[in-house]
């Protein structure tokens, strides 16, 4: 198992590597970032040969690669197996797709085939359709941190405007045409 990962502060890619895993991702199904960590359901065969599902958990801030088990309910304490528990059941019925994730006022959102997007609170359990359509593999949340880090948008490295270049520095130290220097 290995990850790809970009840093915009070096410019470089880097791998990480995670050997003691053995597991297959269907990247085709939506990712979930929680406590800064990318999760994926994941399928692996025990030792008996059956085929078990498991999470698949890229530690963004770590940046290691693990496995965490997926029991028949919800998590109370993230990455402690004995703390899930059911908060609600979500009836599947009525041609629902797929499962995108939680929003910030812990409504559910869900995609109805072929492709509206739904908004499941789990006070009333009562769906509302946003009235946003299109494919249904195109729908996906992800977590937007505002911030004011200016990119060059050539390579993606920052762009620092306090940083002048060797010749602007020359430049600038040259008095301008007409004017001469006083001690």
């Amino acid at each position: 198992m290995e990850a790809e990962v970009y840093k915009l502060s070096t410019g470089l890619w880097t791998t990480v590597y995670s050997k003691a895993i053995n597991c297959k991702v269907d990247i085709n199904h939506t990712s979930v970032y929680l406590n800064g960590a990318i999760h994926w359901v994941s399928q692996s065969k025990n030792e008996d040969g059956e085929i078990t599902n498991s999470l698949l958990v890229f530690d963004l801030i770590y940046e290691t690669i693990s496995e965490m088990g997926l029991p028949r309910v919800v998590m109370n304490q993230y990455g402690k197996l004995e703390s899930w528990v059911e908060k609600f059941v979500l009836d599947l019925n009525g041609g629902i797709s797929d499962a995108i994730g939680f929003t910030r006022n812990e409504n559910f959102l869900v995609v109805q085939y072929p492709g509206s997007l739904l908004s499941y609170d789990t006070e009333s359990r009562e769906f509302k359709d946003l009235d946003i359509h299109g494919r249904s593999e195109f729908f996906f949340l992800s977590k937007y941190d505002e911030s004011l880090v200016l990119l060059d948008g050539s390579c993606g490295a920052t762009a620092d405007t306090s940083i002048a270049s060797e010749s602007e520095k020359a430049t600038e130290l040259q008095p301008e045409l007409g004017q001469t220097s006083r001690d």
